[in-house]
């Protein structure tokens, strides 16, 4: 096995080539230089030594998730776990595709999967412009899964997606409409600080309502 560390920011060519989005991104590749899998974000030893195992035997890999999904179409689980693969492969047109078919076939949550398949998929709306797909996806976890692990995060998304789009239309000159964004940005960071004054981004609302109020 050789190993090859790569300097993503510097080494752009290799990072368009291999879609890496974040770091660190680890790719394994066969000895053609065809992708095996990927691991996308910090692991600890024990858990990163015992994903690159799985991979070289074949297991939990994109084309494993695949071969599984052929024979178990109705798994939600497998679903999402696609999703992931293409999300962390840089591959939204994908990836939306089967977040959207854990959205569908579990719209009540049953599988664990839903909630989190629709914050994803809203980061990737986000991404796309498409600023008021991705909040109500975020609402949708608000309205219809109050006892998810994301409940409070999606609290945060939805002004955090305001104010951002806030800013888009203060770039476009459309002042009128940006200062109302702004303002429900504001009231909705406010909301989330009193509804959950225990979490630890609480200061971090508090700085995007002093930079909003900043903003003239």
């Amino acid at each position: 096995m050789i190993f090859v560390k790569v300097n993503g920011l510097e080494d752009t060519l290799n990072s368009k080539k291999f879609g890496i989005s974040g770091y660190p991104t680890i790719v394994l590749l066969d000895r053609k230089g065809q992708e095996i899998d990927r691991i996308v974000g910090y692991e600890p030893p024990a858990e990163f030594l015992n994903s690159v195992q799985m991979y070289l035997e074949g297991k939990e890999t994109l084309a494993d998730y695949l071969q599984r999904a052929e024979q178990s179409p109705d798994s939600v689980g497998l679903q999402f776990a696609l999703a992931e693969k293409c999300d962390g492969r840089s591959n939204p047109a994908e990836a939306k595709k089967y977040y959207m078919a854990v959205i569908e076939r579990d719209p009540q949550n049953e599988s664990g999967f839903t909630d989190k398949a629709l914050h994803s998929y809203a980061w990737l709306l986000f991404r796309d412009k498409d600023v008021q797909g991705a909040i109500d996806c975020e609402q949708k976890i608000i309205d219809q899964f109050p006892n998810s692990d994301l409940f409070a995060e999606a609290h945060q998304y939805v002004p955090y997606y305001y104010s951002r789009w806030s800013g888009q239309l203060l770039e476009s000159g459309d002042k009128e409409l940006a200062a109302t964004y702004r303002e429900k940005s504001i009231e909705l960071f406010e909301a989330f600080i009193e509804k959950f004054p225990d979490s630890e981004d609480v200061e971090w609302a508090k700085k995007e309502i002093a930079k909003l109020k900043e903003i003239t």
